[in-house]
């Protein structure tokens, strides 16, 4: 019966992975300079989820070896992550790093990332756009199913078809910036 049915909205992730680094540590931990932009993929590691096409459009972008791509989750396709680490080989502001990673090192994923890119081909909702928008991170994700909704805060940062354009300048924006657009991406989260 209708009475008994509910739609909830995914609620957040915010309280239950650690967070209590910050950048810098962060970025020492993972090995990163201080000075890099980082952007990070954090999610599983799926051909629907678009990788190949960040792989062609970060290479695509004024080359700067500040510019640093990081690449990490659980990846199942053996096959798949072959094709991808021969994709990367050659490139060194790429780390991909797939596997598990531990609740307590979410964390420093985060942290260390100035911009979260989720290049999805086809998606209604992620759970990484909801992890992203609890460590306050702006986000370059399609403006496809309920994104454009969650992301409402930075429209600028969702694309429609092409990927490129918009990692493009988001890659401009300041880290005042993007750290503003991180916490009004925070402070929607709380709707939730």
């Amino acid at each position: 019966p209708p009475g008994q049915l509910r739609v909830v909205p995914e609620g957040s992730y915010v309280g239950h992975y650690p967070d209590e680094t910050d950048q810098a540590a962060a970025r020492q931990r993972l090995g990163l300079s201080s000075s890099a932009r980082v952007l990070l993929f954090f999610g599983g590691i799926r051909k629907y989820k678009g990788i190949e096409r960040l792989l062609v459009a970060f290479r695509r972008l004024e080359v700067s070896p500040d510019l640093i791509l990081l690449i990490t989750g659980q990846a199942r396709d053996q096959d798949y992550v072959r094709e991808l680490r021969d994709a990367i080989s050659g490139d060194n502001r790429i780390l991909f790093l797939p596997g598990m990673v531990a609740e307590k090192d979410v964390q420093f994923y985060f942290r260390a990332a100035d911009i979260v890119v989720l290049p999805f081909r086809k998606i209604e909702n992620s759970g990484s756009a909801i992890l992203a928008m609890g460590f306050a991170k702006p986000i370059v994700a399609p403006a496809e199913g309920v994104l454009p909704q969650r992301l409402s805060a930075q429209p600028e940062l969702l694309f429609a078809e092409d990927l490129e354009p918009t990692l493009s300048a988001a890659i401009q924006l300041s880290r005042e910036q993007l750290a503003l657009i991180g916490e009004q991406n925070r402070s929607n989260l709380e709707k939730y």
